[in-house]
């Protein structure tokens, strides 16, 4: 099965992932950018500002791209035995890389490294002091089996990994059923799966909305660039429009933030100019390492980043508030480069061994 890679969606995967770290450091350490007598609300309004820190717009955006890869691999095959491979190859892909950081964020808590709970106490931030508590030995276990299906006792944003996971089997079993339809035909069929899906939860409805979006760019390819900037212009705005209806960034609104990332990539893909924008060399360099940003950003912010400003050094300012950002996002940049760099590869070619063992009398 080929691995299709394009840097334009690797670059919106990078962009999803630093709105992830934004929203979490801004999650943990807010209270500190209100001034005296402002509420949350000053900054959740704001245009661009607002997706910025919407976390929960990244995950719609990633669920959506996830769908829209898996579907662009579905084109290529040609047998049930193509399937057959590919649904114990997207666990594995999951669950193998995913050891590492699971075990770093239980060895951070068996030393004592979390100190988020003494922050959400200075803070008076009640929705950072549940974490990391009363972990055992048996957590560590069952997260090496299950955070693919969104097991997220030991890293908080596992519980997503569930919807990319099975969401991805979704898509394979919409394409095995209508791929050889007409278009018409097949729009038809994954419409019904999904206001299916959407009405169950529209995070599973997200991946079958990045099918829908790569049979709309098929049917737009003709389309002449003027009227492609136009339509880019026009779901662009509504995007940023939806992302500021909702309540806030912390009370969104899942279906909002689903209609509002589908809008986003609907806009890139059709955008020659966005594409362009998306295909940029550091875009896409955040792309490759997304995954590593999105597994180690928690961890770290919970240990390093609440550290450093637990030691009273600095002074509580937008500058120092700053420099702790940049601390902590580097730190995350190189785990995430590391990850990458080793793991990914490593994990990658471990399943393949591992898949060779049941499929090489197909191979």
């Amino acid at each position: 099965m080929s691995t299709v890679y394009l840097r334009h969606i690797s670059g919106m995967k990078g962009m999803g992932a630093l709105i992830v770290l934004f929203h979490h450091f801004f999650y943990c350490f807010y209270p500190l950018f209100l001034k005296e007598g402002q509420t949350i609300s000053c900054v959740e309004h704001i245009p661009v500002v607002n997706l910025f820190l919407n976390g929960n717009f990244a995950v719609c955006l990633f669920l959506i791209l996830s769908g829209y890869l898996v579907s662009l691999q579905c084109s290529t095959f040609h047998s049930l035995s193509d399937y057959g491979e590919a649904i114990p190859k997207r666990y594995l892909r999951l669950a193998l890389p995913l050891l590492v950081p699971t075990l770093f964020a239980f060895l951070l808590y068996s030393f004592g490294l979390f100190r988020i709970h003494e922050v959400s106490t200075e803070l008076m931030n009640g929705m950072t002091v549940d974490y990391y508590q009363d972990i055992k030995p048996h957590h560590l276990l069952a997260s090496l089996v299950l955070a693919p299906f969104g097991y997220s006792i030991l890293n908080g944003p596992y519980w997503m990994l569930d919807a990319i996971l099975l969401g991805s089997y979704l898509v394979m079993l919409v394409h095995l059923v209508c791929g050889k339809l007409p278009m018409g035909k097949r729009i038809l069929f994954l419409l019904f799966m999904l206001s299916i899906t959407y009405y169950y939860h529209p995070y599973y409805a997200c991946p079958l909305a990045g099918v829908l979006l790569r049979e709309i760019e098929i049917k737009m390819t003709p389309l002449k660039n003027g009227w492609r900037h136009l339509l880019s212009f026009l779901v662009f705005s509504l995007s940023i429009a939806l992302c500021c209806l909702q309540e806030g960034v912390f009370q969104f609104n899942i279906h909002l933030n689903a209609l509002s990332a589908s809008c986003f990539i609907l806009s890139v893909l059709v955008s020659p100019l966005l594409r362009t924008l998306f295909s940029l060399r550091v875009m896409d360099a955040a792309g490759r390492i997304s995954m590593g940003i999105y597994v180690f950003h928690w961890p770290v912010i919970c240990s390093f980043s609440c550290w450093l400003f637990l030691q009273g050094w600095m002074s509580v300012s937008t500058v120092t508030m700053s420099v702790l950002f940049l601390l902590s996002a580097g730190l995350i940049v190189m785990l995430a480069w590391a990850y990458h760099r080793w793991v990914e590869p490593f994990a990658a070619e471990f399943g393949r061994k591992i898949l060779h063992l049941f499929f090489s009398e197909q191979q």
